[in-house]
């Protein structure tokens, strides 16, 4: 972390199920998620990052009662190191469409949804469904860019790269 940054405070969780041990195990498998809470000199509000990884759905990435929960569940999570004036970055392979009630719940929520219908996904990846990944913030995030690059490609996944003041 950069000495400029200060990690206030931090919080794990799961927005599915919990922690198996003797690894994963048949779907659907526990689903992590992560905030940090993060002061920086000269910054005027703390920013809250945050990420999960959503469950797959074995017929496709569309809407499940498991998918609207694991939402609800993440917003929770972010709320319990949360203070109103923070902003906040929320991103991760949420496993649902564009057009899905997991978005549609961040944004009830203030989180407004940067990649759209972007292709999120690599030349590795031959599925025809493209979306993946999603990077939200709140209105009073100041973004001085985003981009969604397909190349280099490392992964199956494209990188979200978001610059902020």
């Amino acid at each position: 972390m950069a000495p400029r940054l200060d990690i206030q405070t931090r919080q794990d969780g799961f927005v599915h199920s919990v922690f198996r041990t003797g690894g994963w195990g048949m779907d659907p498998v526990p689903r992590g998620f992560q905030v940090v809470r993060i002061a920086q000199n000269g910054r005027a509000r703390p920013i809250r990052v945050a990420h999960f990884h959503g469950l797959r759905n074995v017929g496709g990435k569309g809407d499940t009662p498991a998918s609207a929960d694991q939402a609800k569940r993440a917003l929770t999570l972010l709320s319990q190191i949360a203070s109103p004036q923070d902003d906040i970055v929320f991103a991760g392979d949420f496993n649902v469409l564009s057009d899905s009630e997991t978005l549609a719940i961040f944004a009830d929520c203030g989180l407004r949804d940067l990649v759209g219908q972007q292709d999120t996904r690599t030349a590795l990846c031959p599925k025809a469904i493209r979306h993946a990944n999603y990077m939200l913030v709140t209105a009073s995030v100041d973004v001085r860019s985003f981009e969604v690059p397909a190349n280099p490609v490392v992964s199956d996944h494209r990188p979200l790269i978001l610059s902020i003041s």
